[in-house]
């Protein structure tokens, strides 16, 4: 007798968790996803700087601490608070855009092939993995501002965190899109042939 891979049964009792919930599930996360997101985008926008322009993205990605010191010299004492506001409101952003991206991730997966559930059910785990690397990236963004001197090692730790959170976050949305279009093609011509 030939035995399953256990990501097989993870995914067959996957398909037990009633999709109404699921449903459920993305549609709330979704809400909160889009509230906290056009939050913090206005949020962000009074974030960016005059003259050079930086964002909370530069400061996630200034990779040294050079970098890090001209960005903070250049917001100043109220653009900092600005930016510790936007990171701490960040930490219920990346709790539900990762409920969200991994439950349309397990709703692809509930697909009747099973490479996309093989597939799915490591994919809908990813977006957990990039909110926990998230978190961290906002723990040292935060030591950053709130250090006498811009430590590069946490500064460092941040752009190498968002570097991998975005990969992630990527990785999953082009799992969503070519893996559930994929499952619609499939269902409509299965609709078609049995009409």
């Amino acid at each position: 007798m030939q035995e399953k891979c256990p990501f097989c049964y993870v995914a067959q009792s996957m398909n037990r968790f009633p999709l109404k919930y699921l449903i459920v599930i993305i549609l709330v996360s979704l809400a909160t996803t889009v509230g906290l997101m056009l939050f913090m985008s206005s949020l962000n926008k009074a974030l960016v700087s005059p003259e050079p322009h930086y964002d909370i993205i530069d400061f996630e990605f200034a990779f040294t601490e050079e970098r890090a010191g001209i960005i903070l010299n250049t917001w100043g004492p109220e653009l900092e608070r600005e930016a510790l506001k936007s990171l701490y409101i960040d930490f219920a952003y990346l709790v539900s855009y990762a409920l969200f991206l991994s439950s349309l991730a397990l709703l692809v997966a509930r697909s009747r092939h099973a490479h996309l559930q093989r597939v799915g059910v490591i994919i809908a785990r990813m977006p957990w993995v990039a909110a926990a690397l998230d978190a961290v990236e906002n723990i040292c963004l935060i030591h950053v501002i709130t250090a006498s001197t811009v430590p590069a090692a946490s500064v460092f730790c941040a752009g190498a965190c968002a570097l991998i959170k975005f990969g992630l976050v990527g990785v999953a949305i082009v799992f969503i899109v070519v893996g559930g279009g994929y499952v619609l093609t499939k269902s409509v011509n299965y609709s078609r042939m049995s009409v």
